[in-house]
């Protein structure tokens, strides 16, 4: 999970630093829409992943909430053009945000933590029966 925090915390930056060297105009543009909003963004999460890899507790819970944030920006930009009257949508971006909010709420255990639960379970139930049998 610290490997993952790391990892996404320097793309987020990467974005916003590039989307701040993007050109108005053309492909990339076209393609990303980034706004100076947009790119704050991106450099507030990314420092925030980066910031928070190193605490255990910290990291799970950044995970999860930024996930959710950007996987609900991903299903909003959908729906819209714009979200938030701030930051113009675009299905390249959508798909970028789809992609971390996804991963980021795994990393964080929406997924993995029902596995560690069941196995916690079997564990809990290997120690009873070892008790009750001697």
């Amino acid at each position: 999970m610290k490997r993952w925090m790391q990892t996404i915390g320097g793309v987020l930056l990467a974005m916003g630093v590039g989307g701040l060297a993007i050109p108005d105009t053309g492909a990339w543009h076209d393609w990303f829409h980034p706004t100076l909003s947009h790119n704050l963004i991106h450099l507030i999460s990314g420092g925030v992943f980066l910031a928070v890899s190193q605490r255990e507790q910290a990291r799970r819970w950044t995970s999860l909430g930024l996930g959710g944030l950007y996987l609900l920006a991903a299903i909003w930009g959908l729906f819209t053009d714009n979200l938030f009257g701030v930051l113009p949508s675009a299905a390249a971006m959508d798909t970028l945000h789809l992609l971390i909010g996804a991963a980021s709420l795994y990393a964080g255990g929406i997924i993995d933590g029902a596995f560690k639960r069941s196995s916690t379970k079997v564990t809990q139930e290997q120690v009873q029966s070892r008790d009750e049998n001697p």
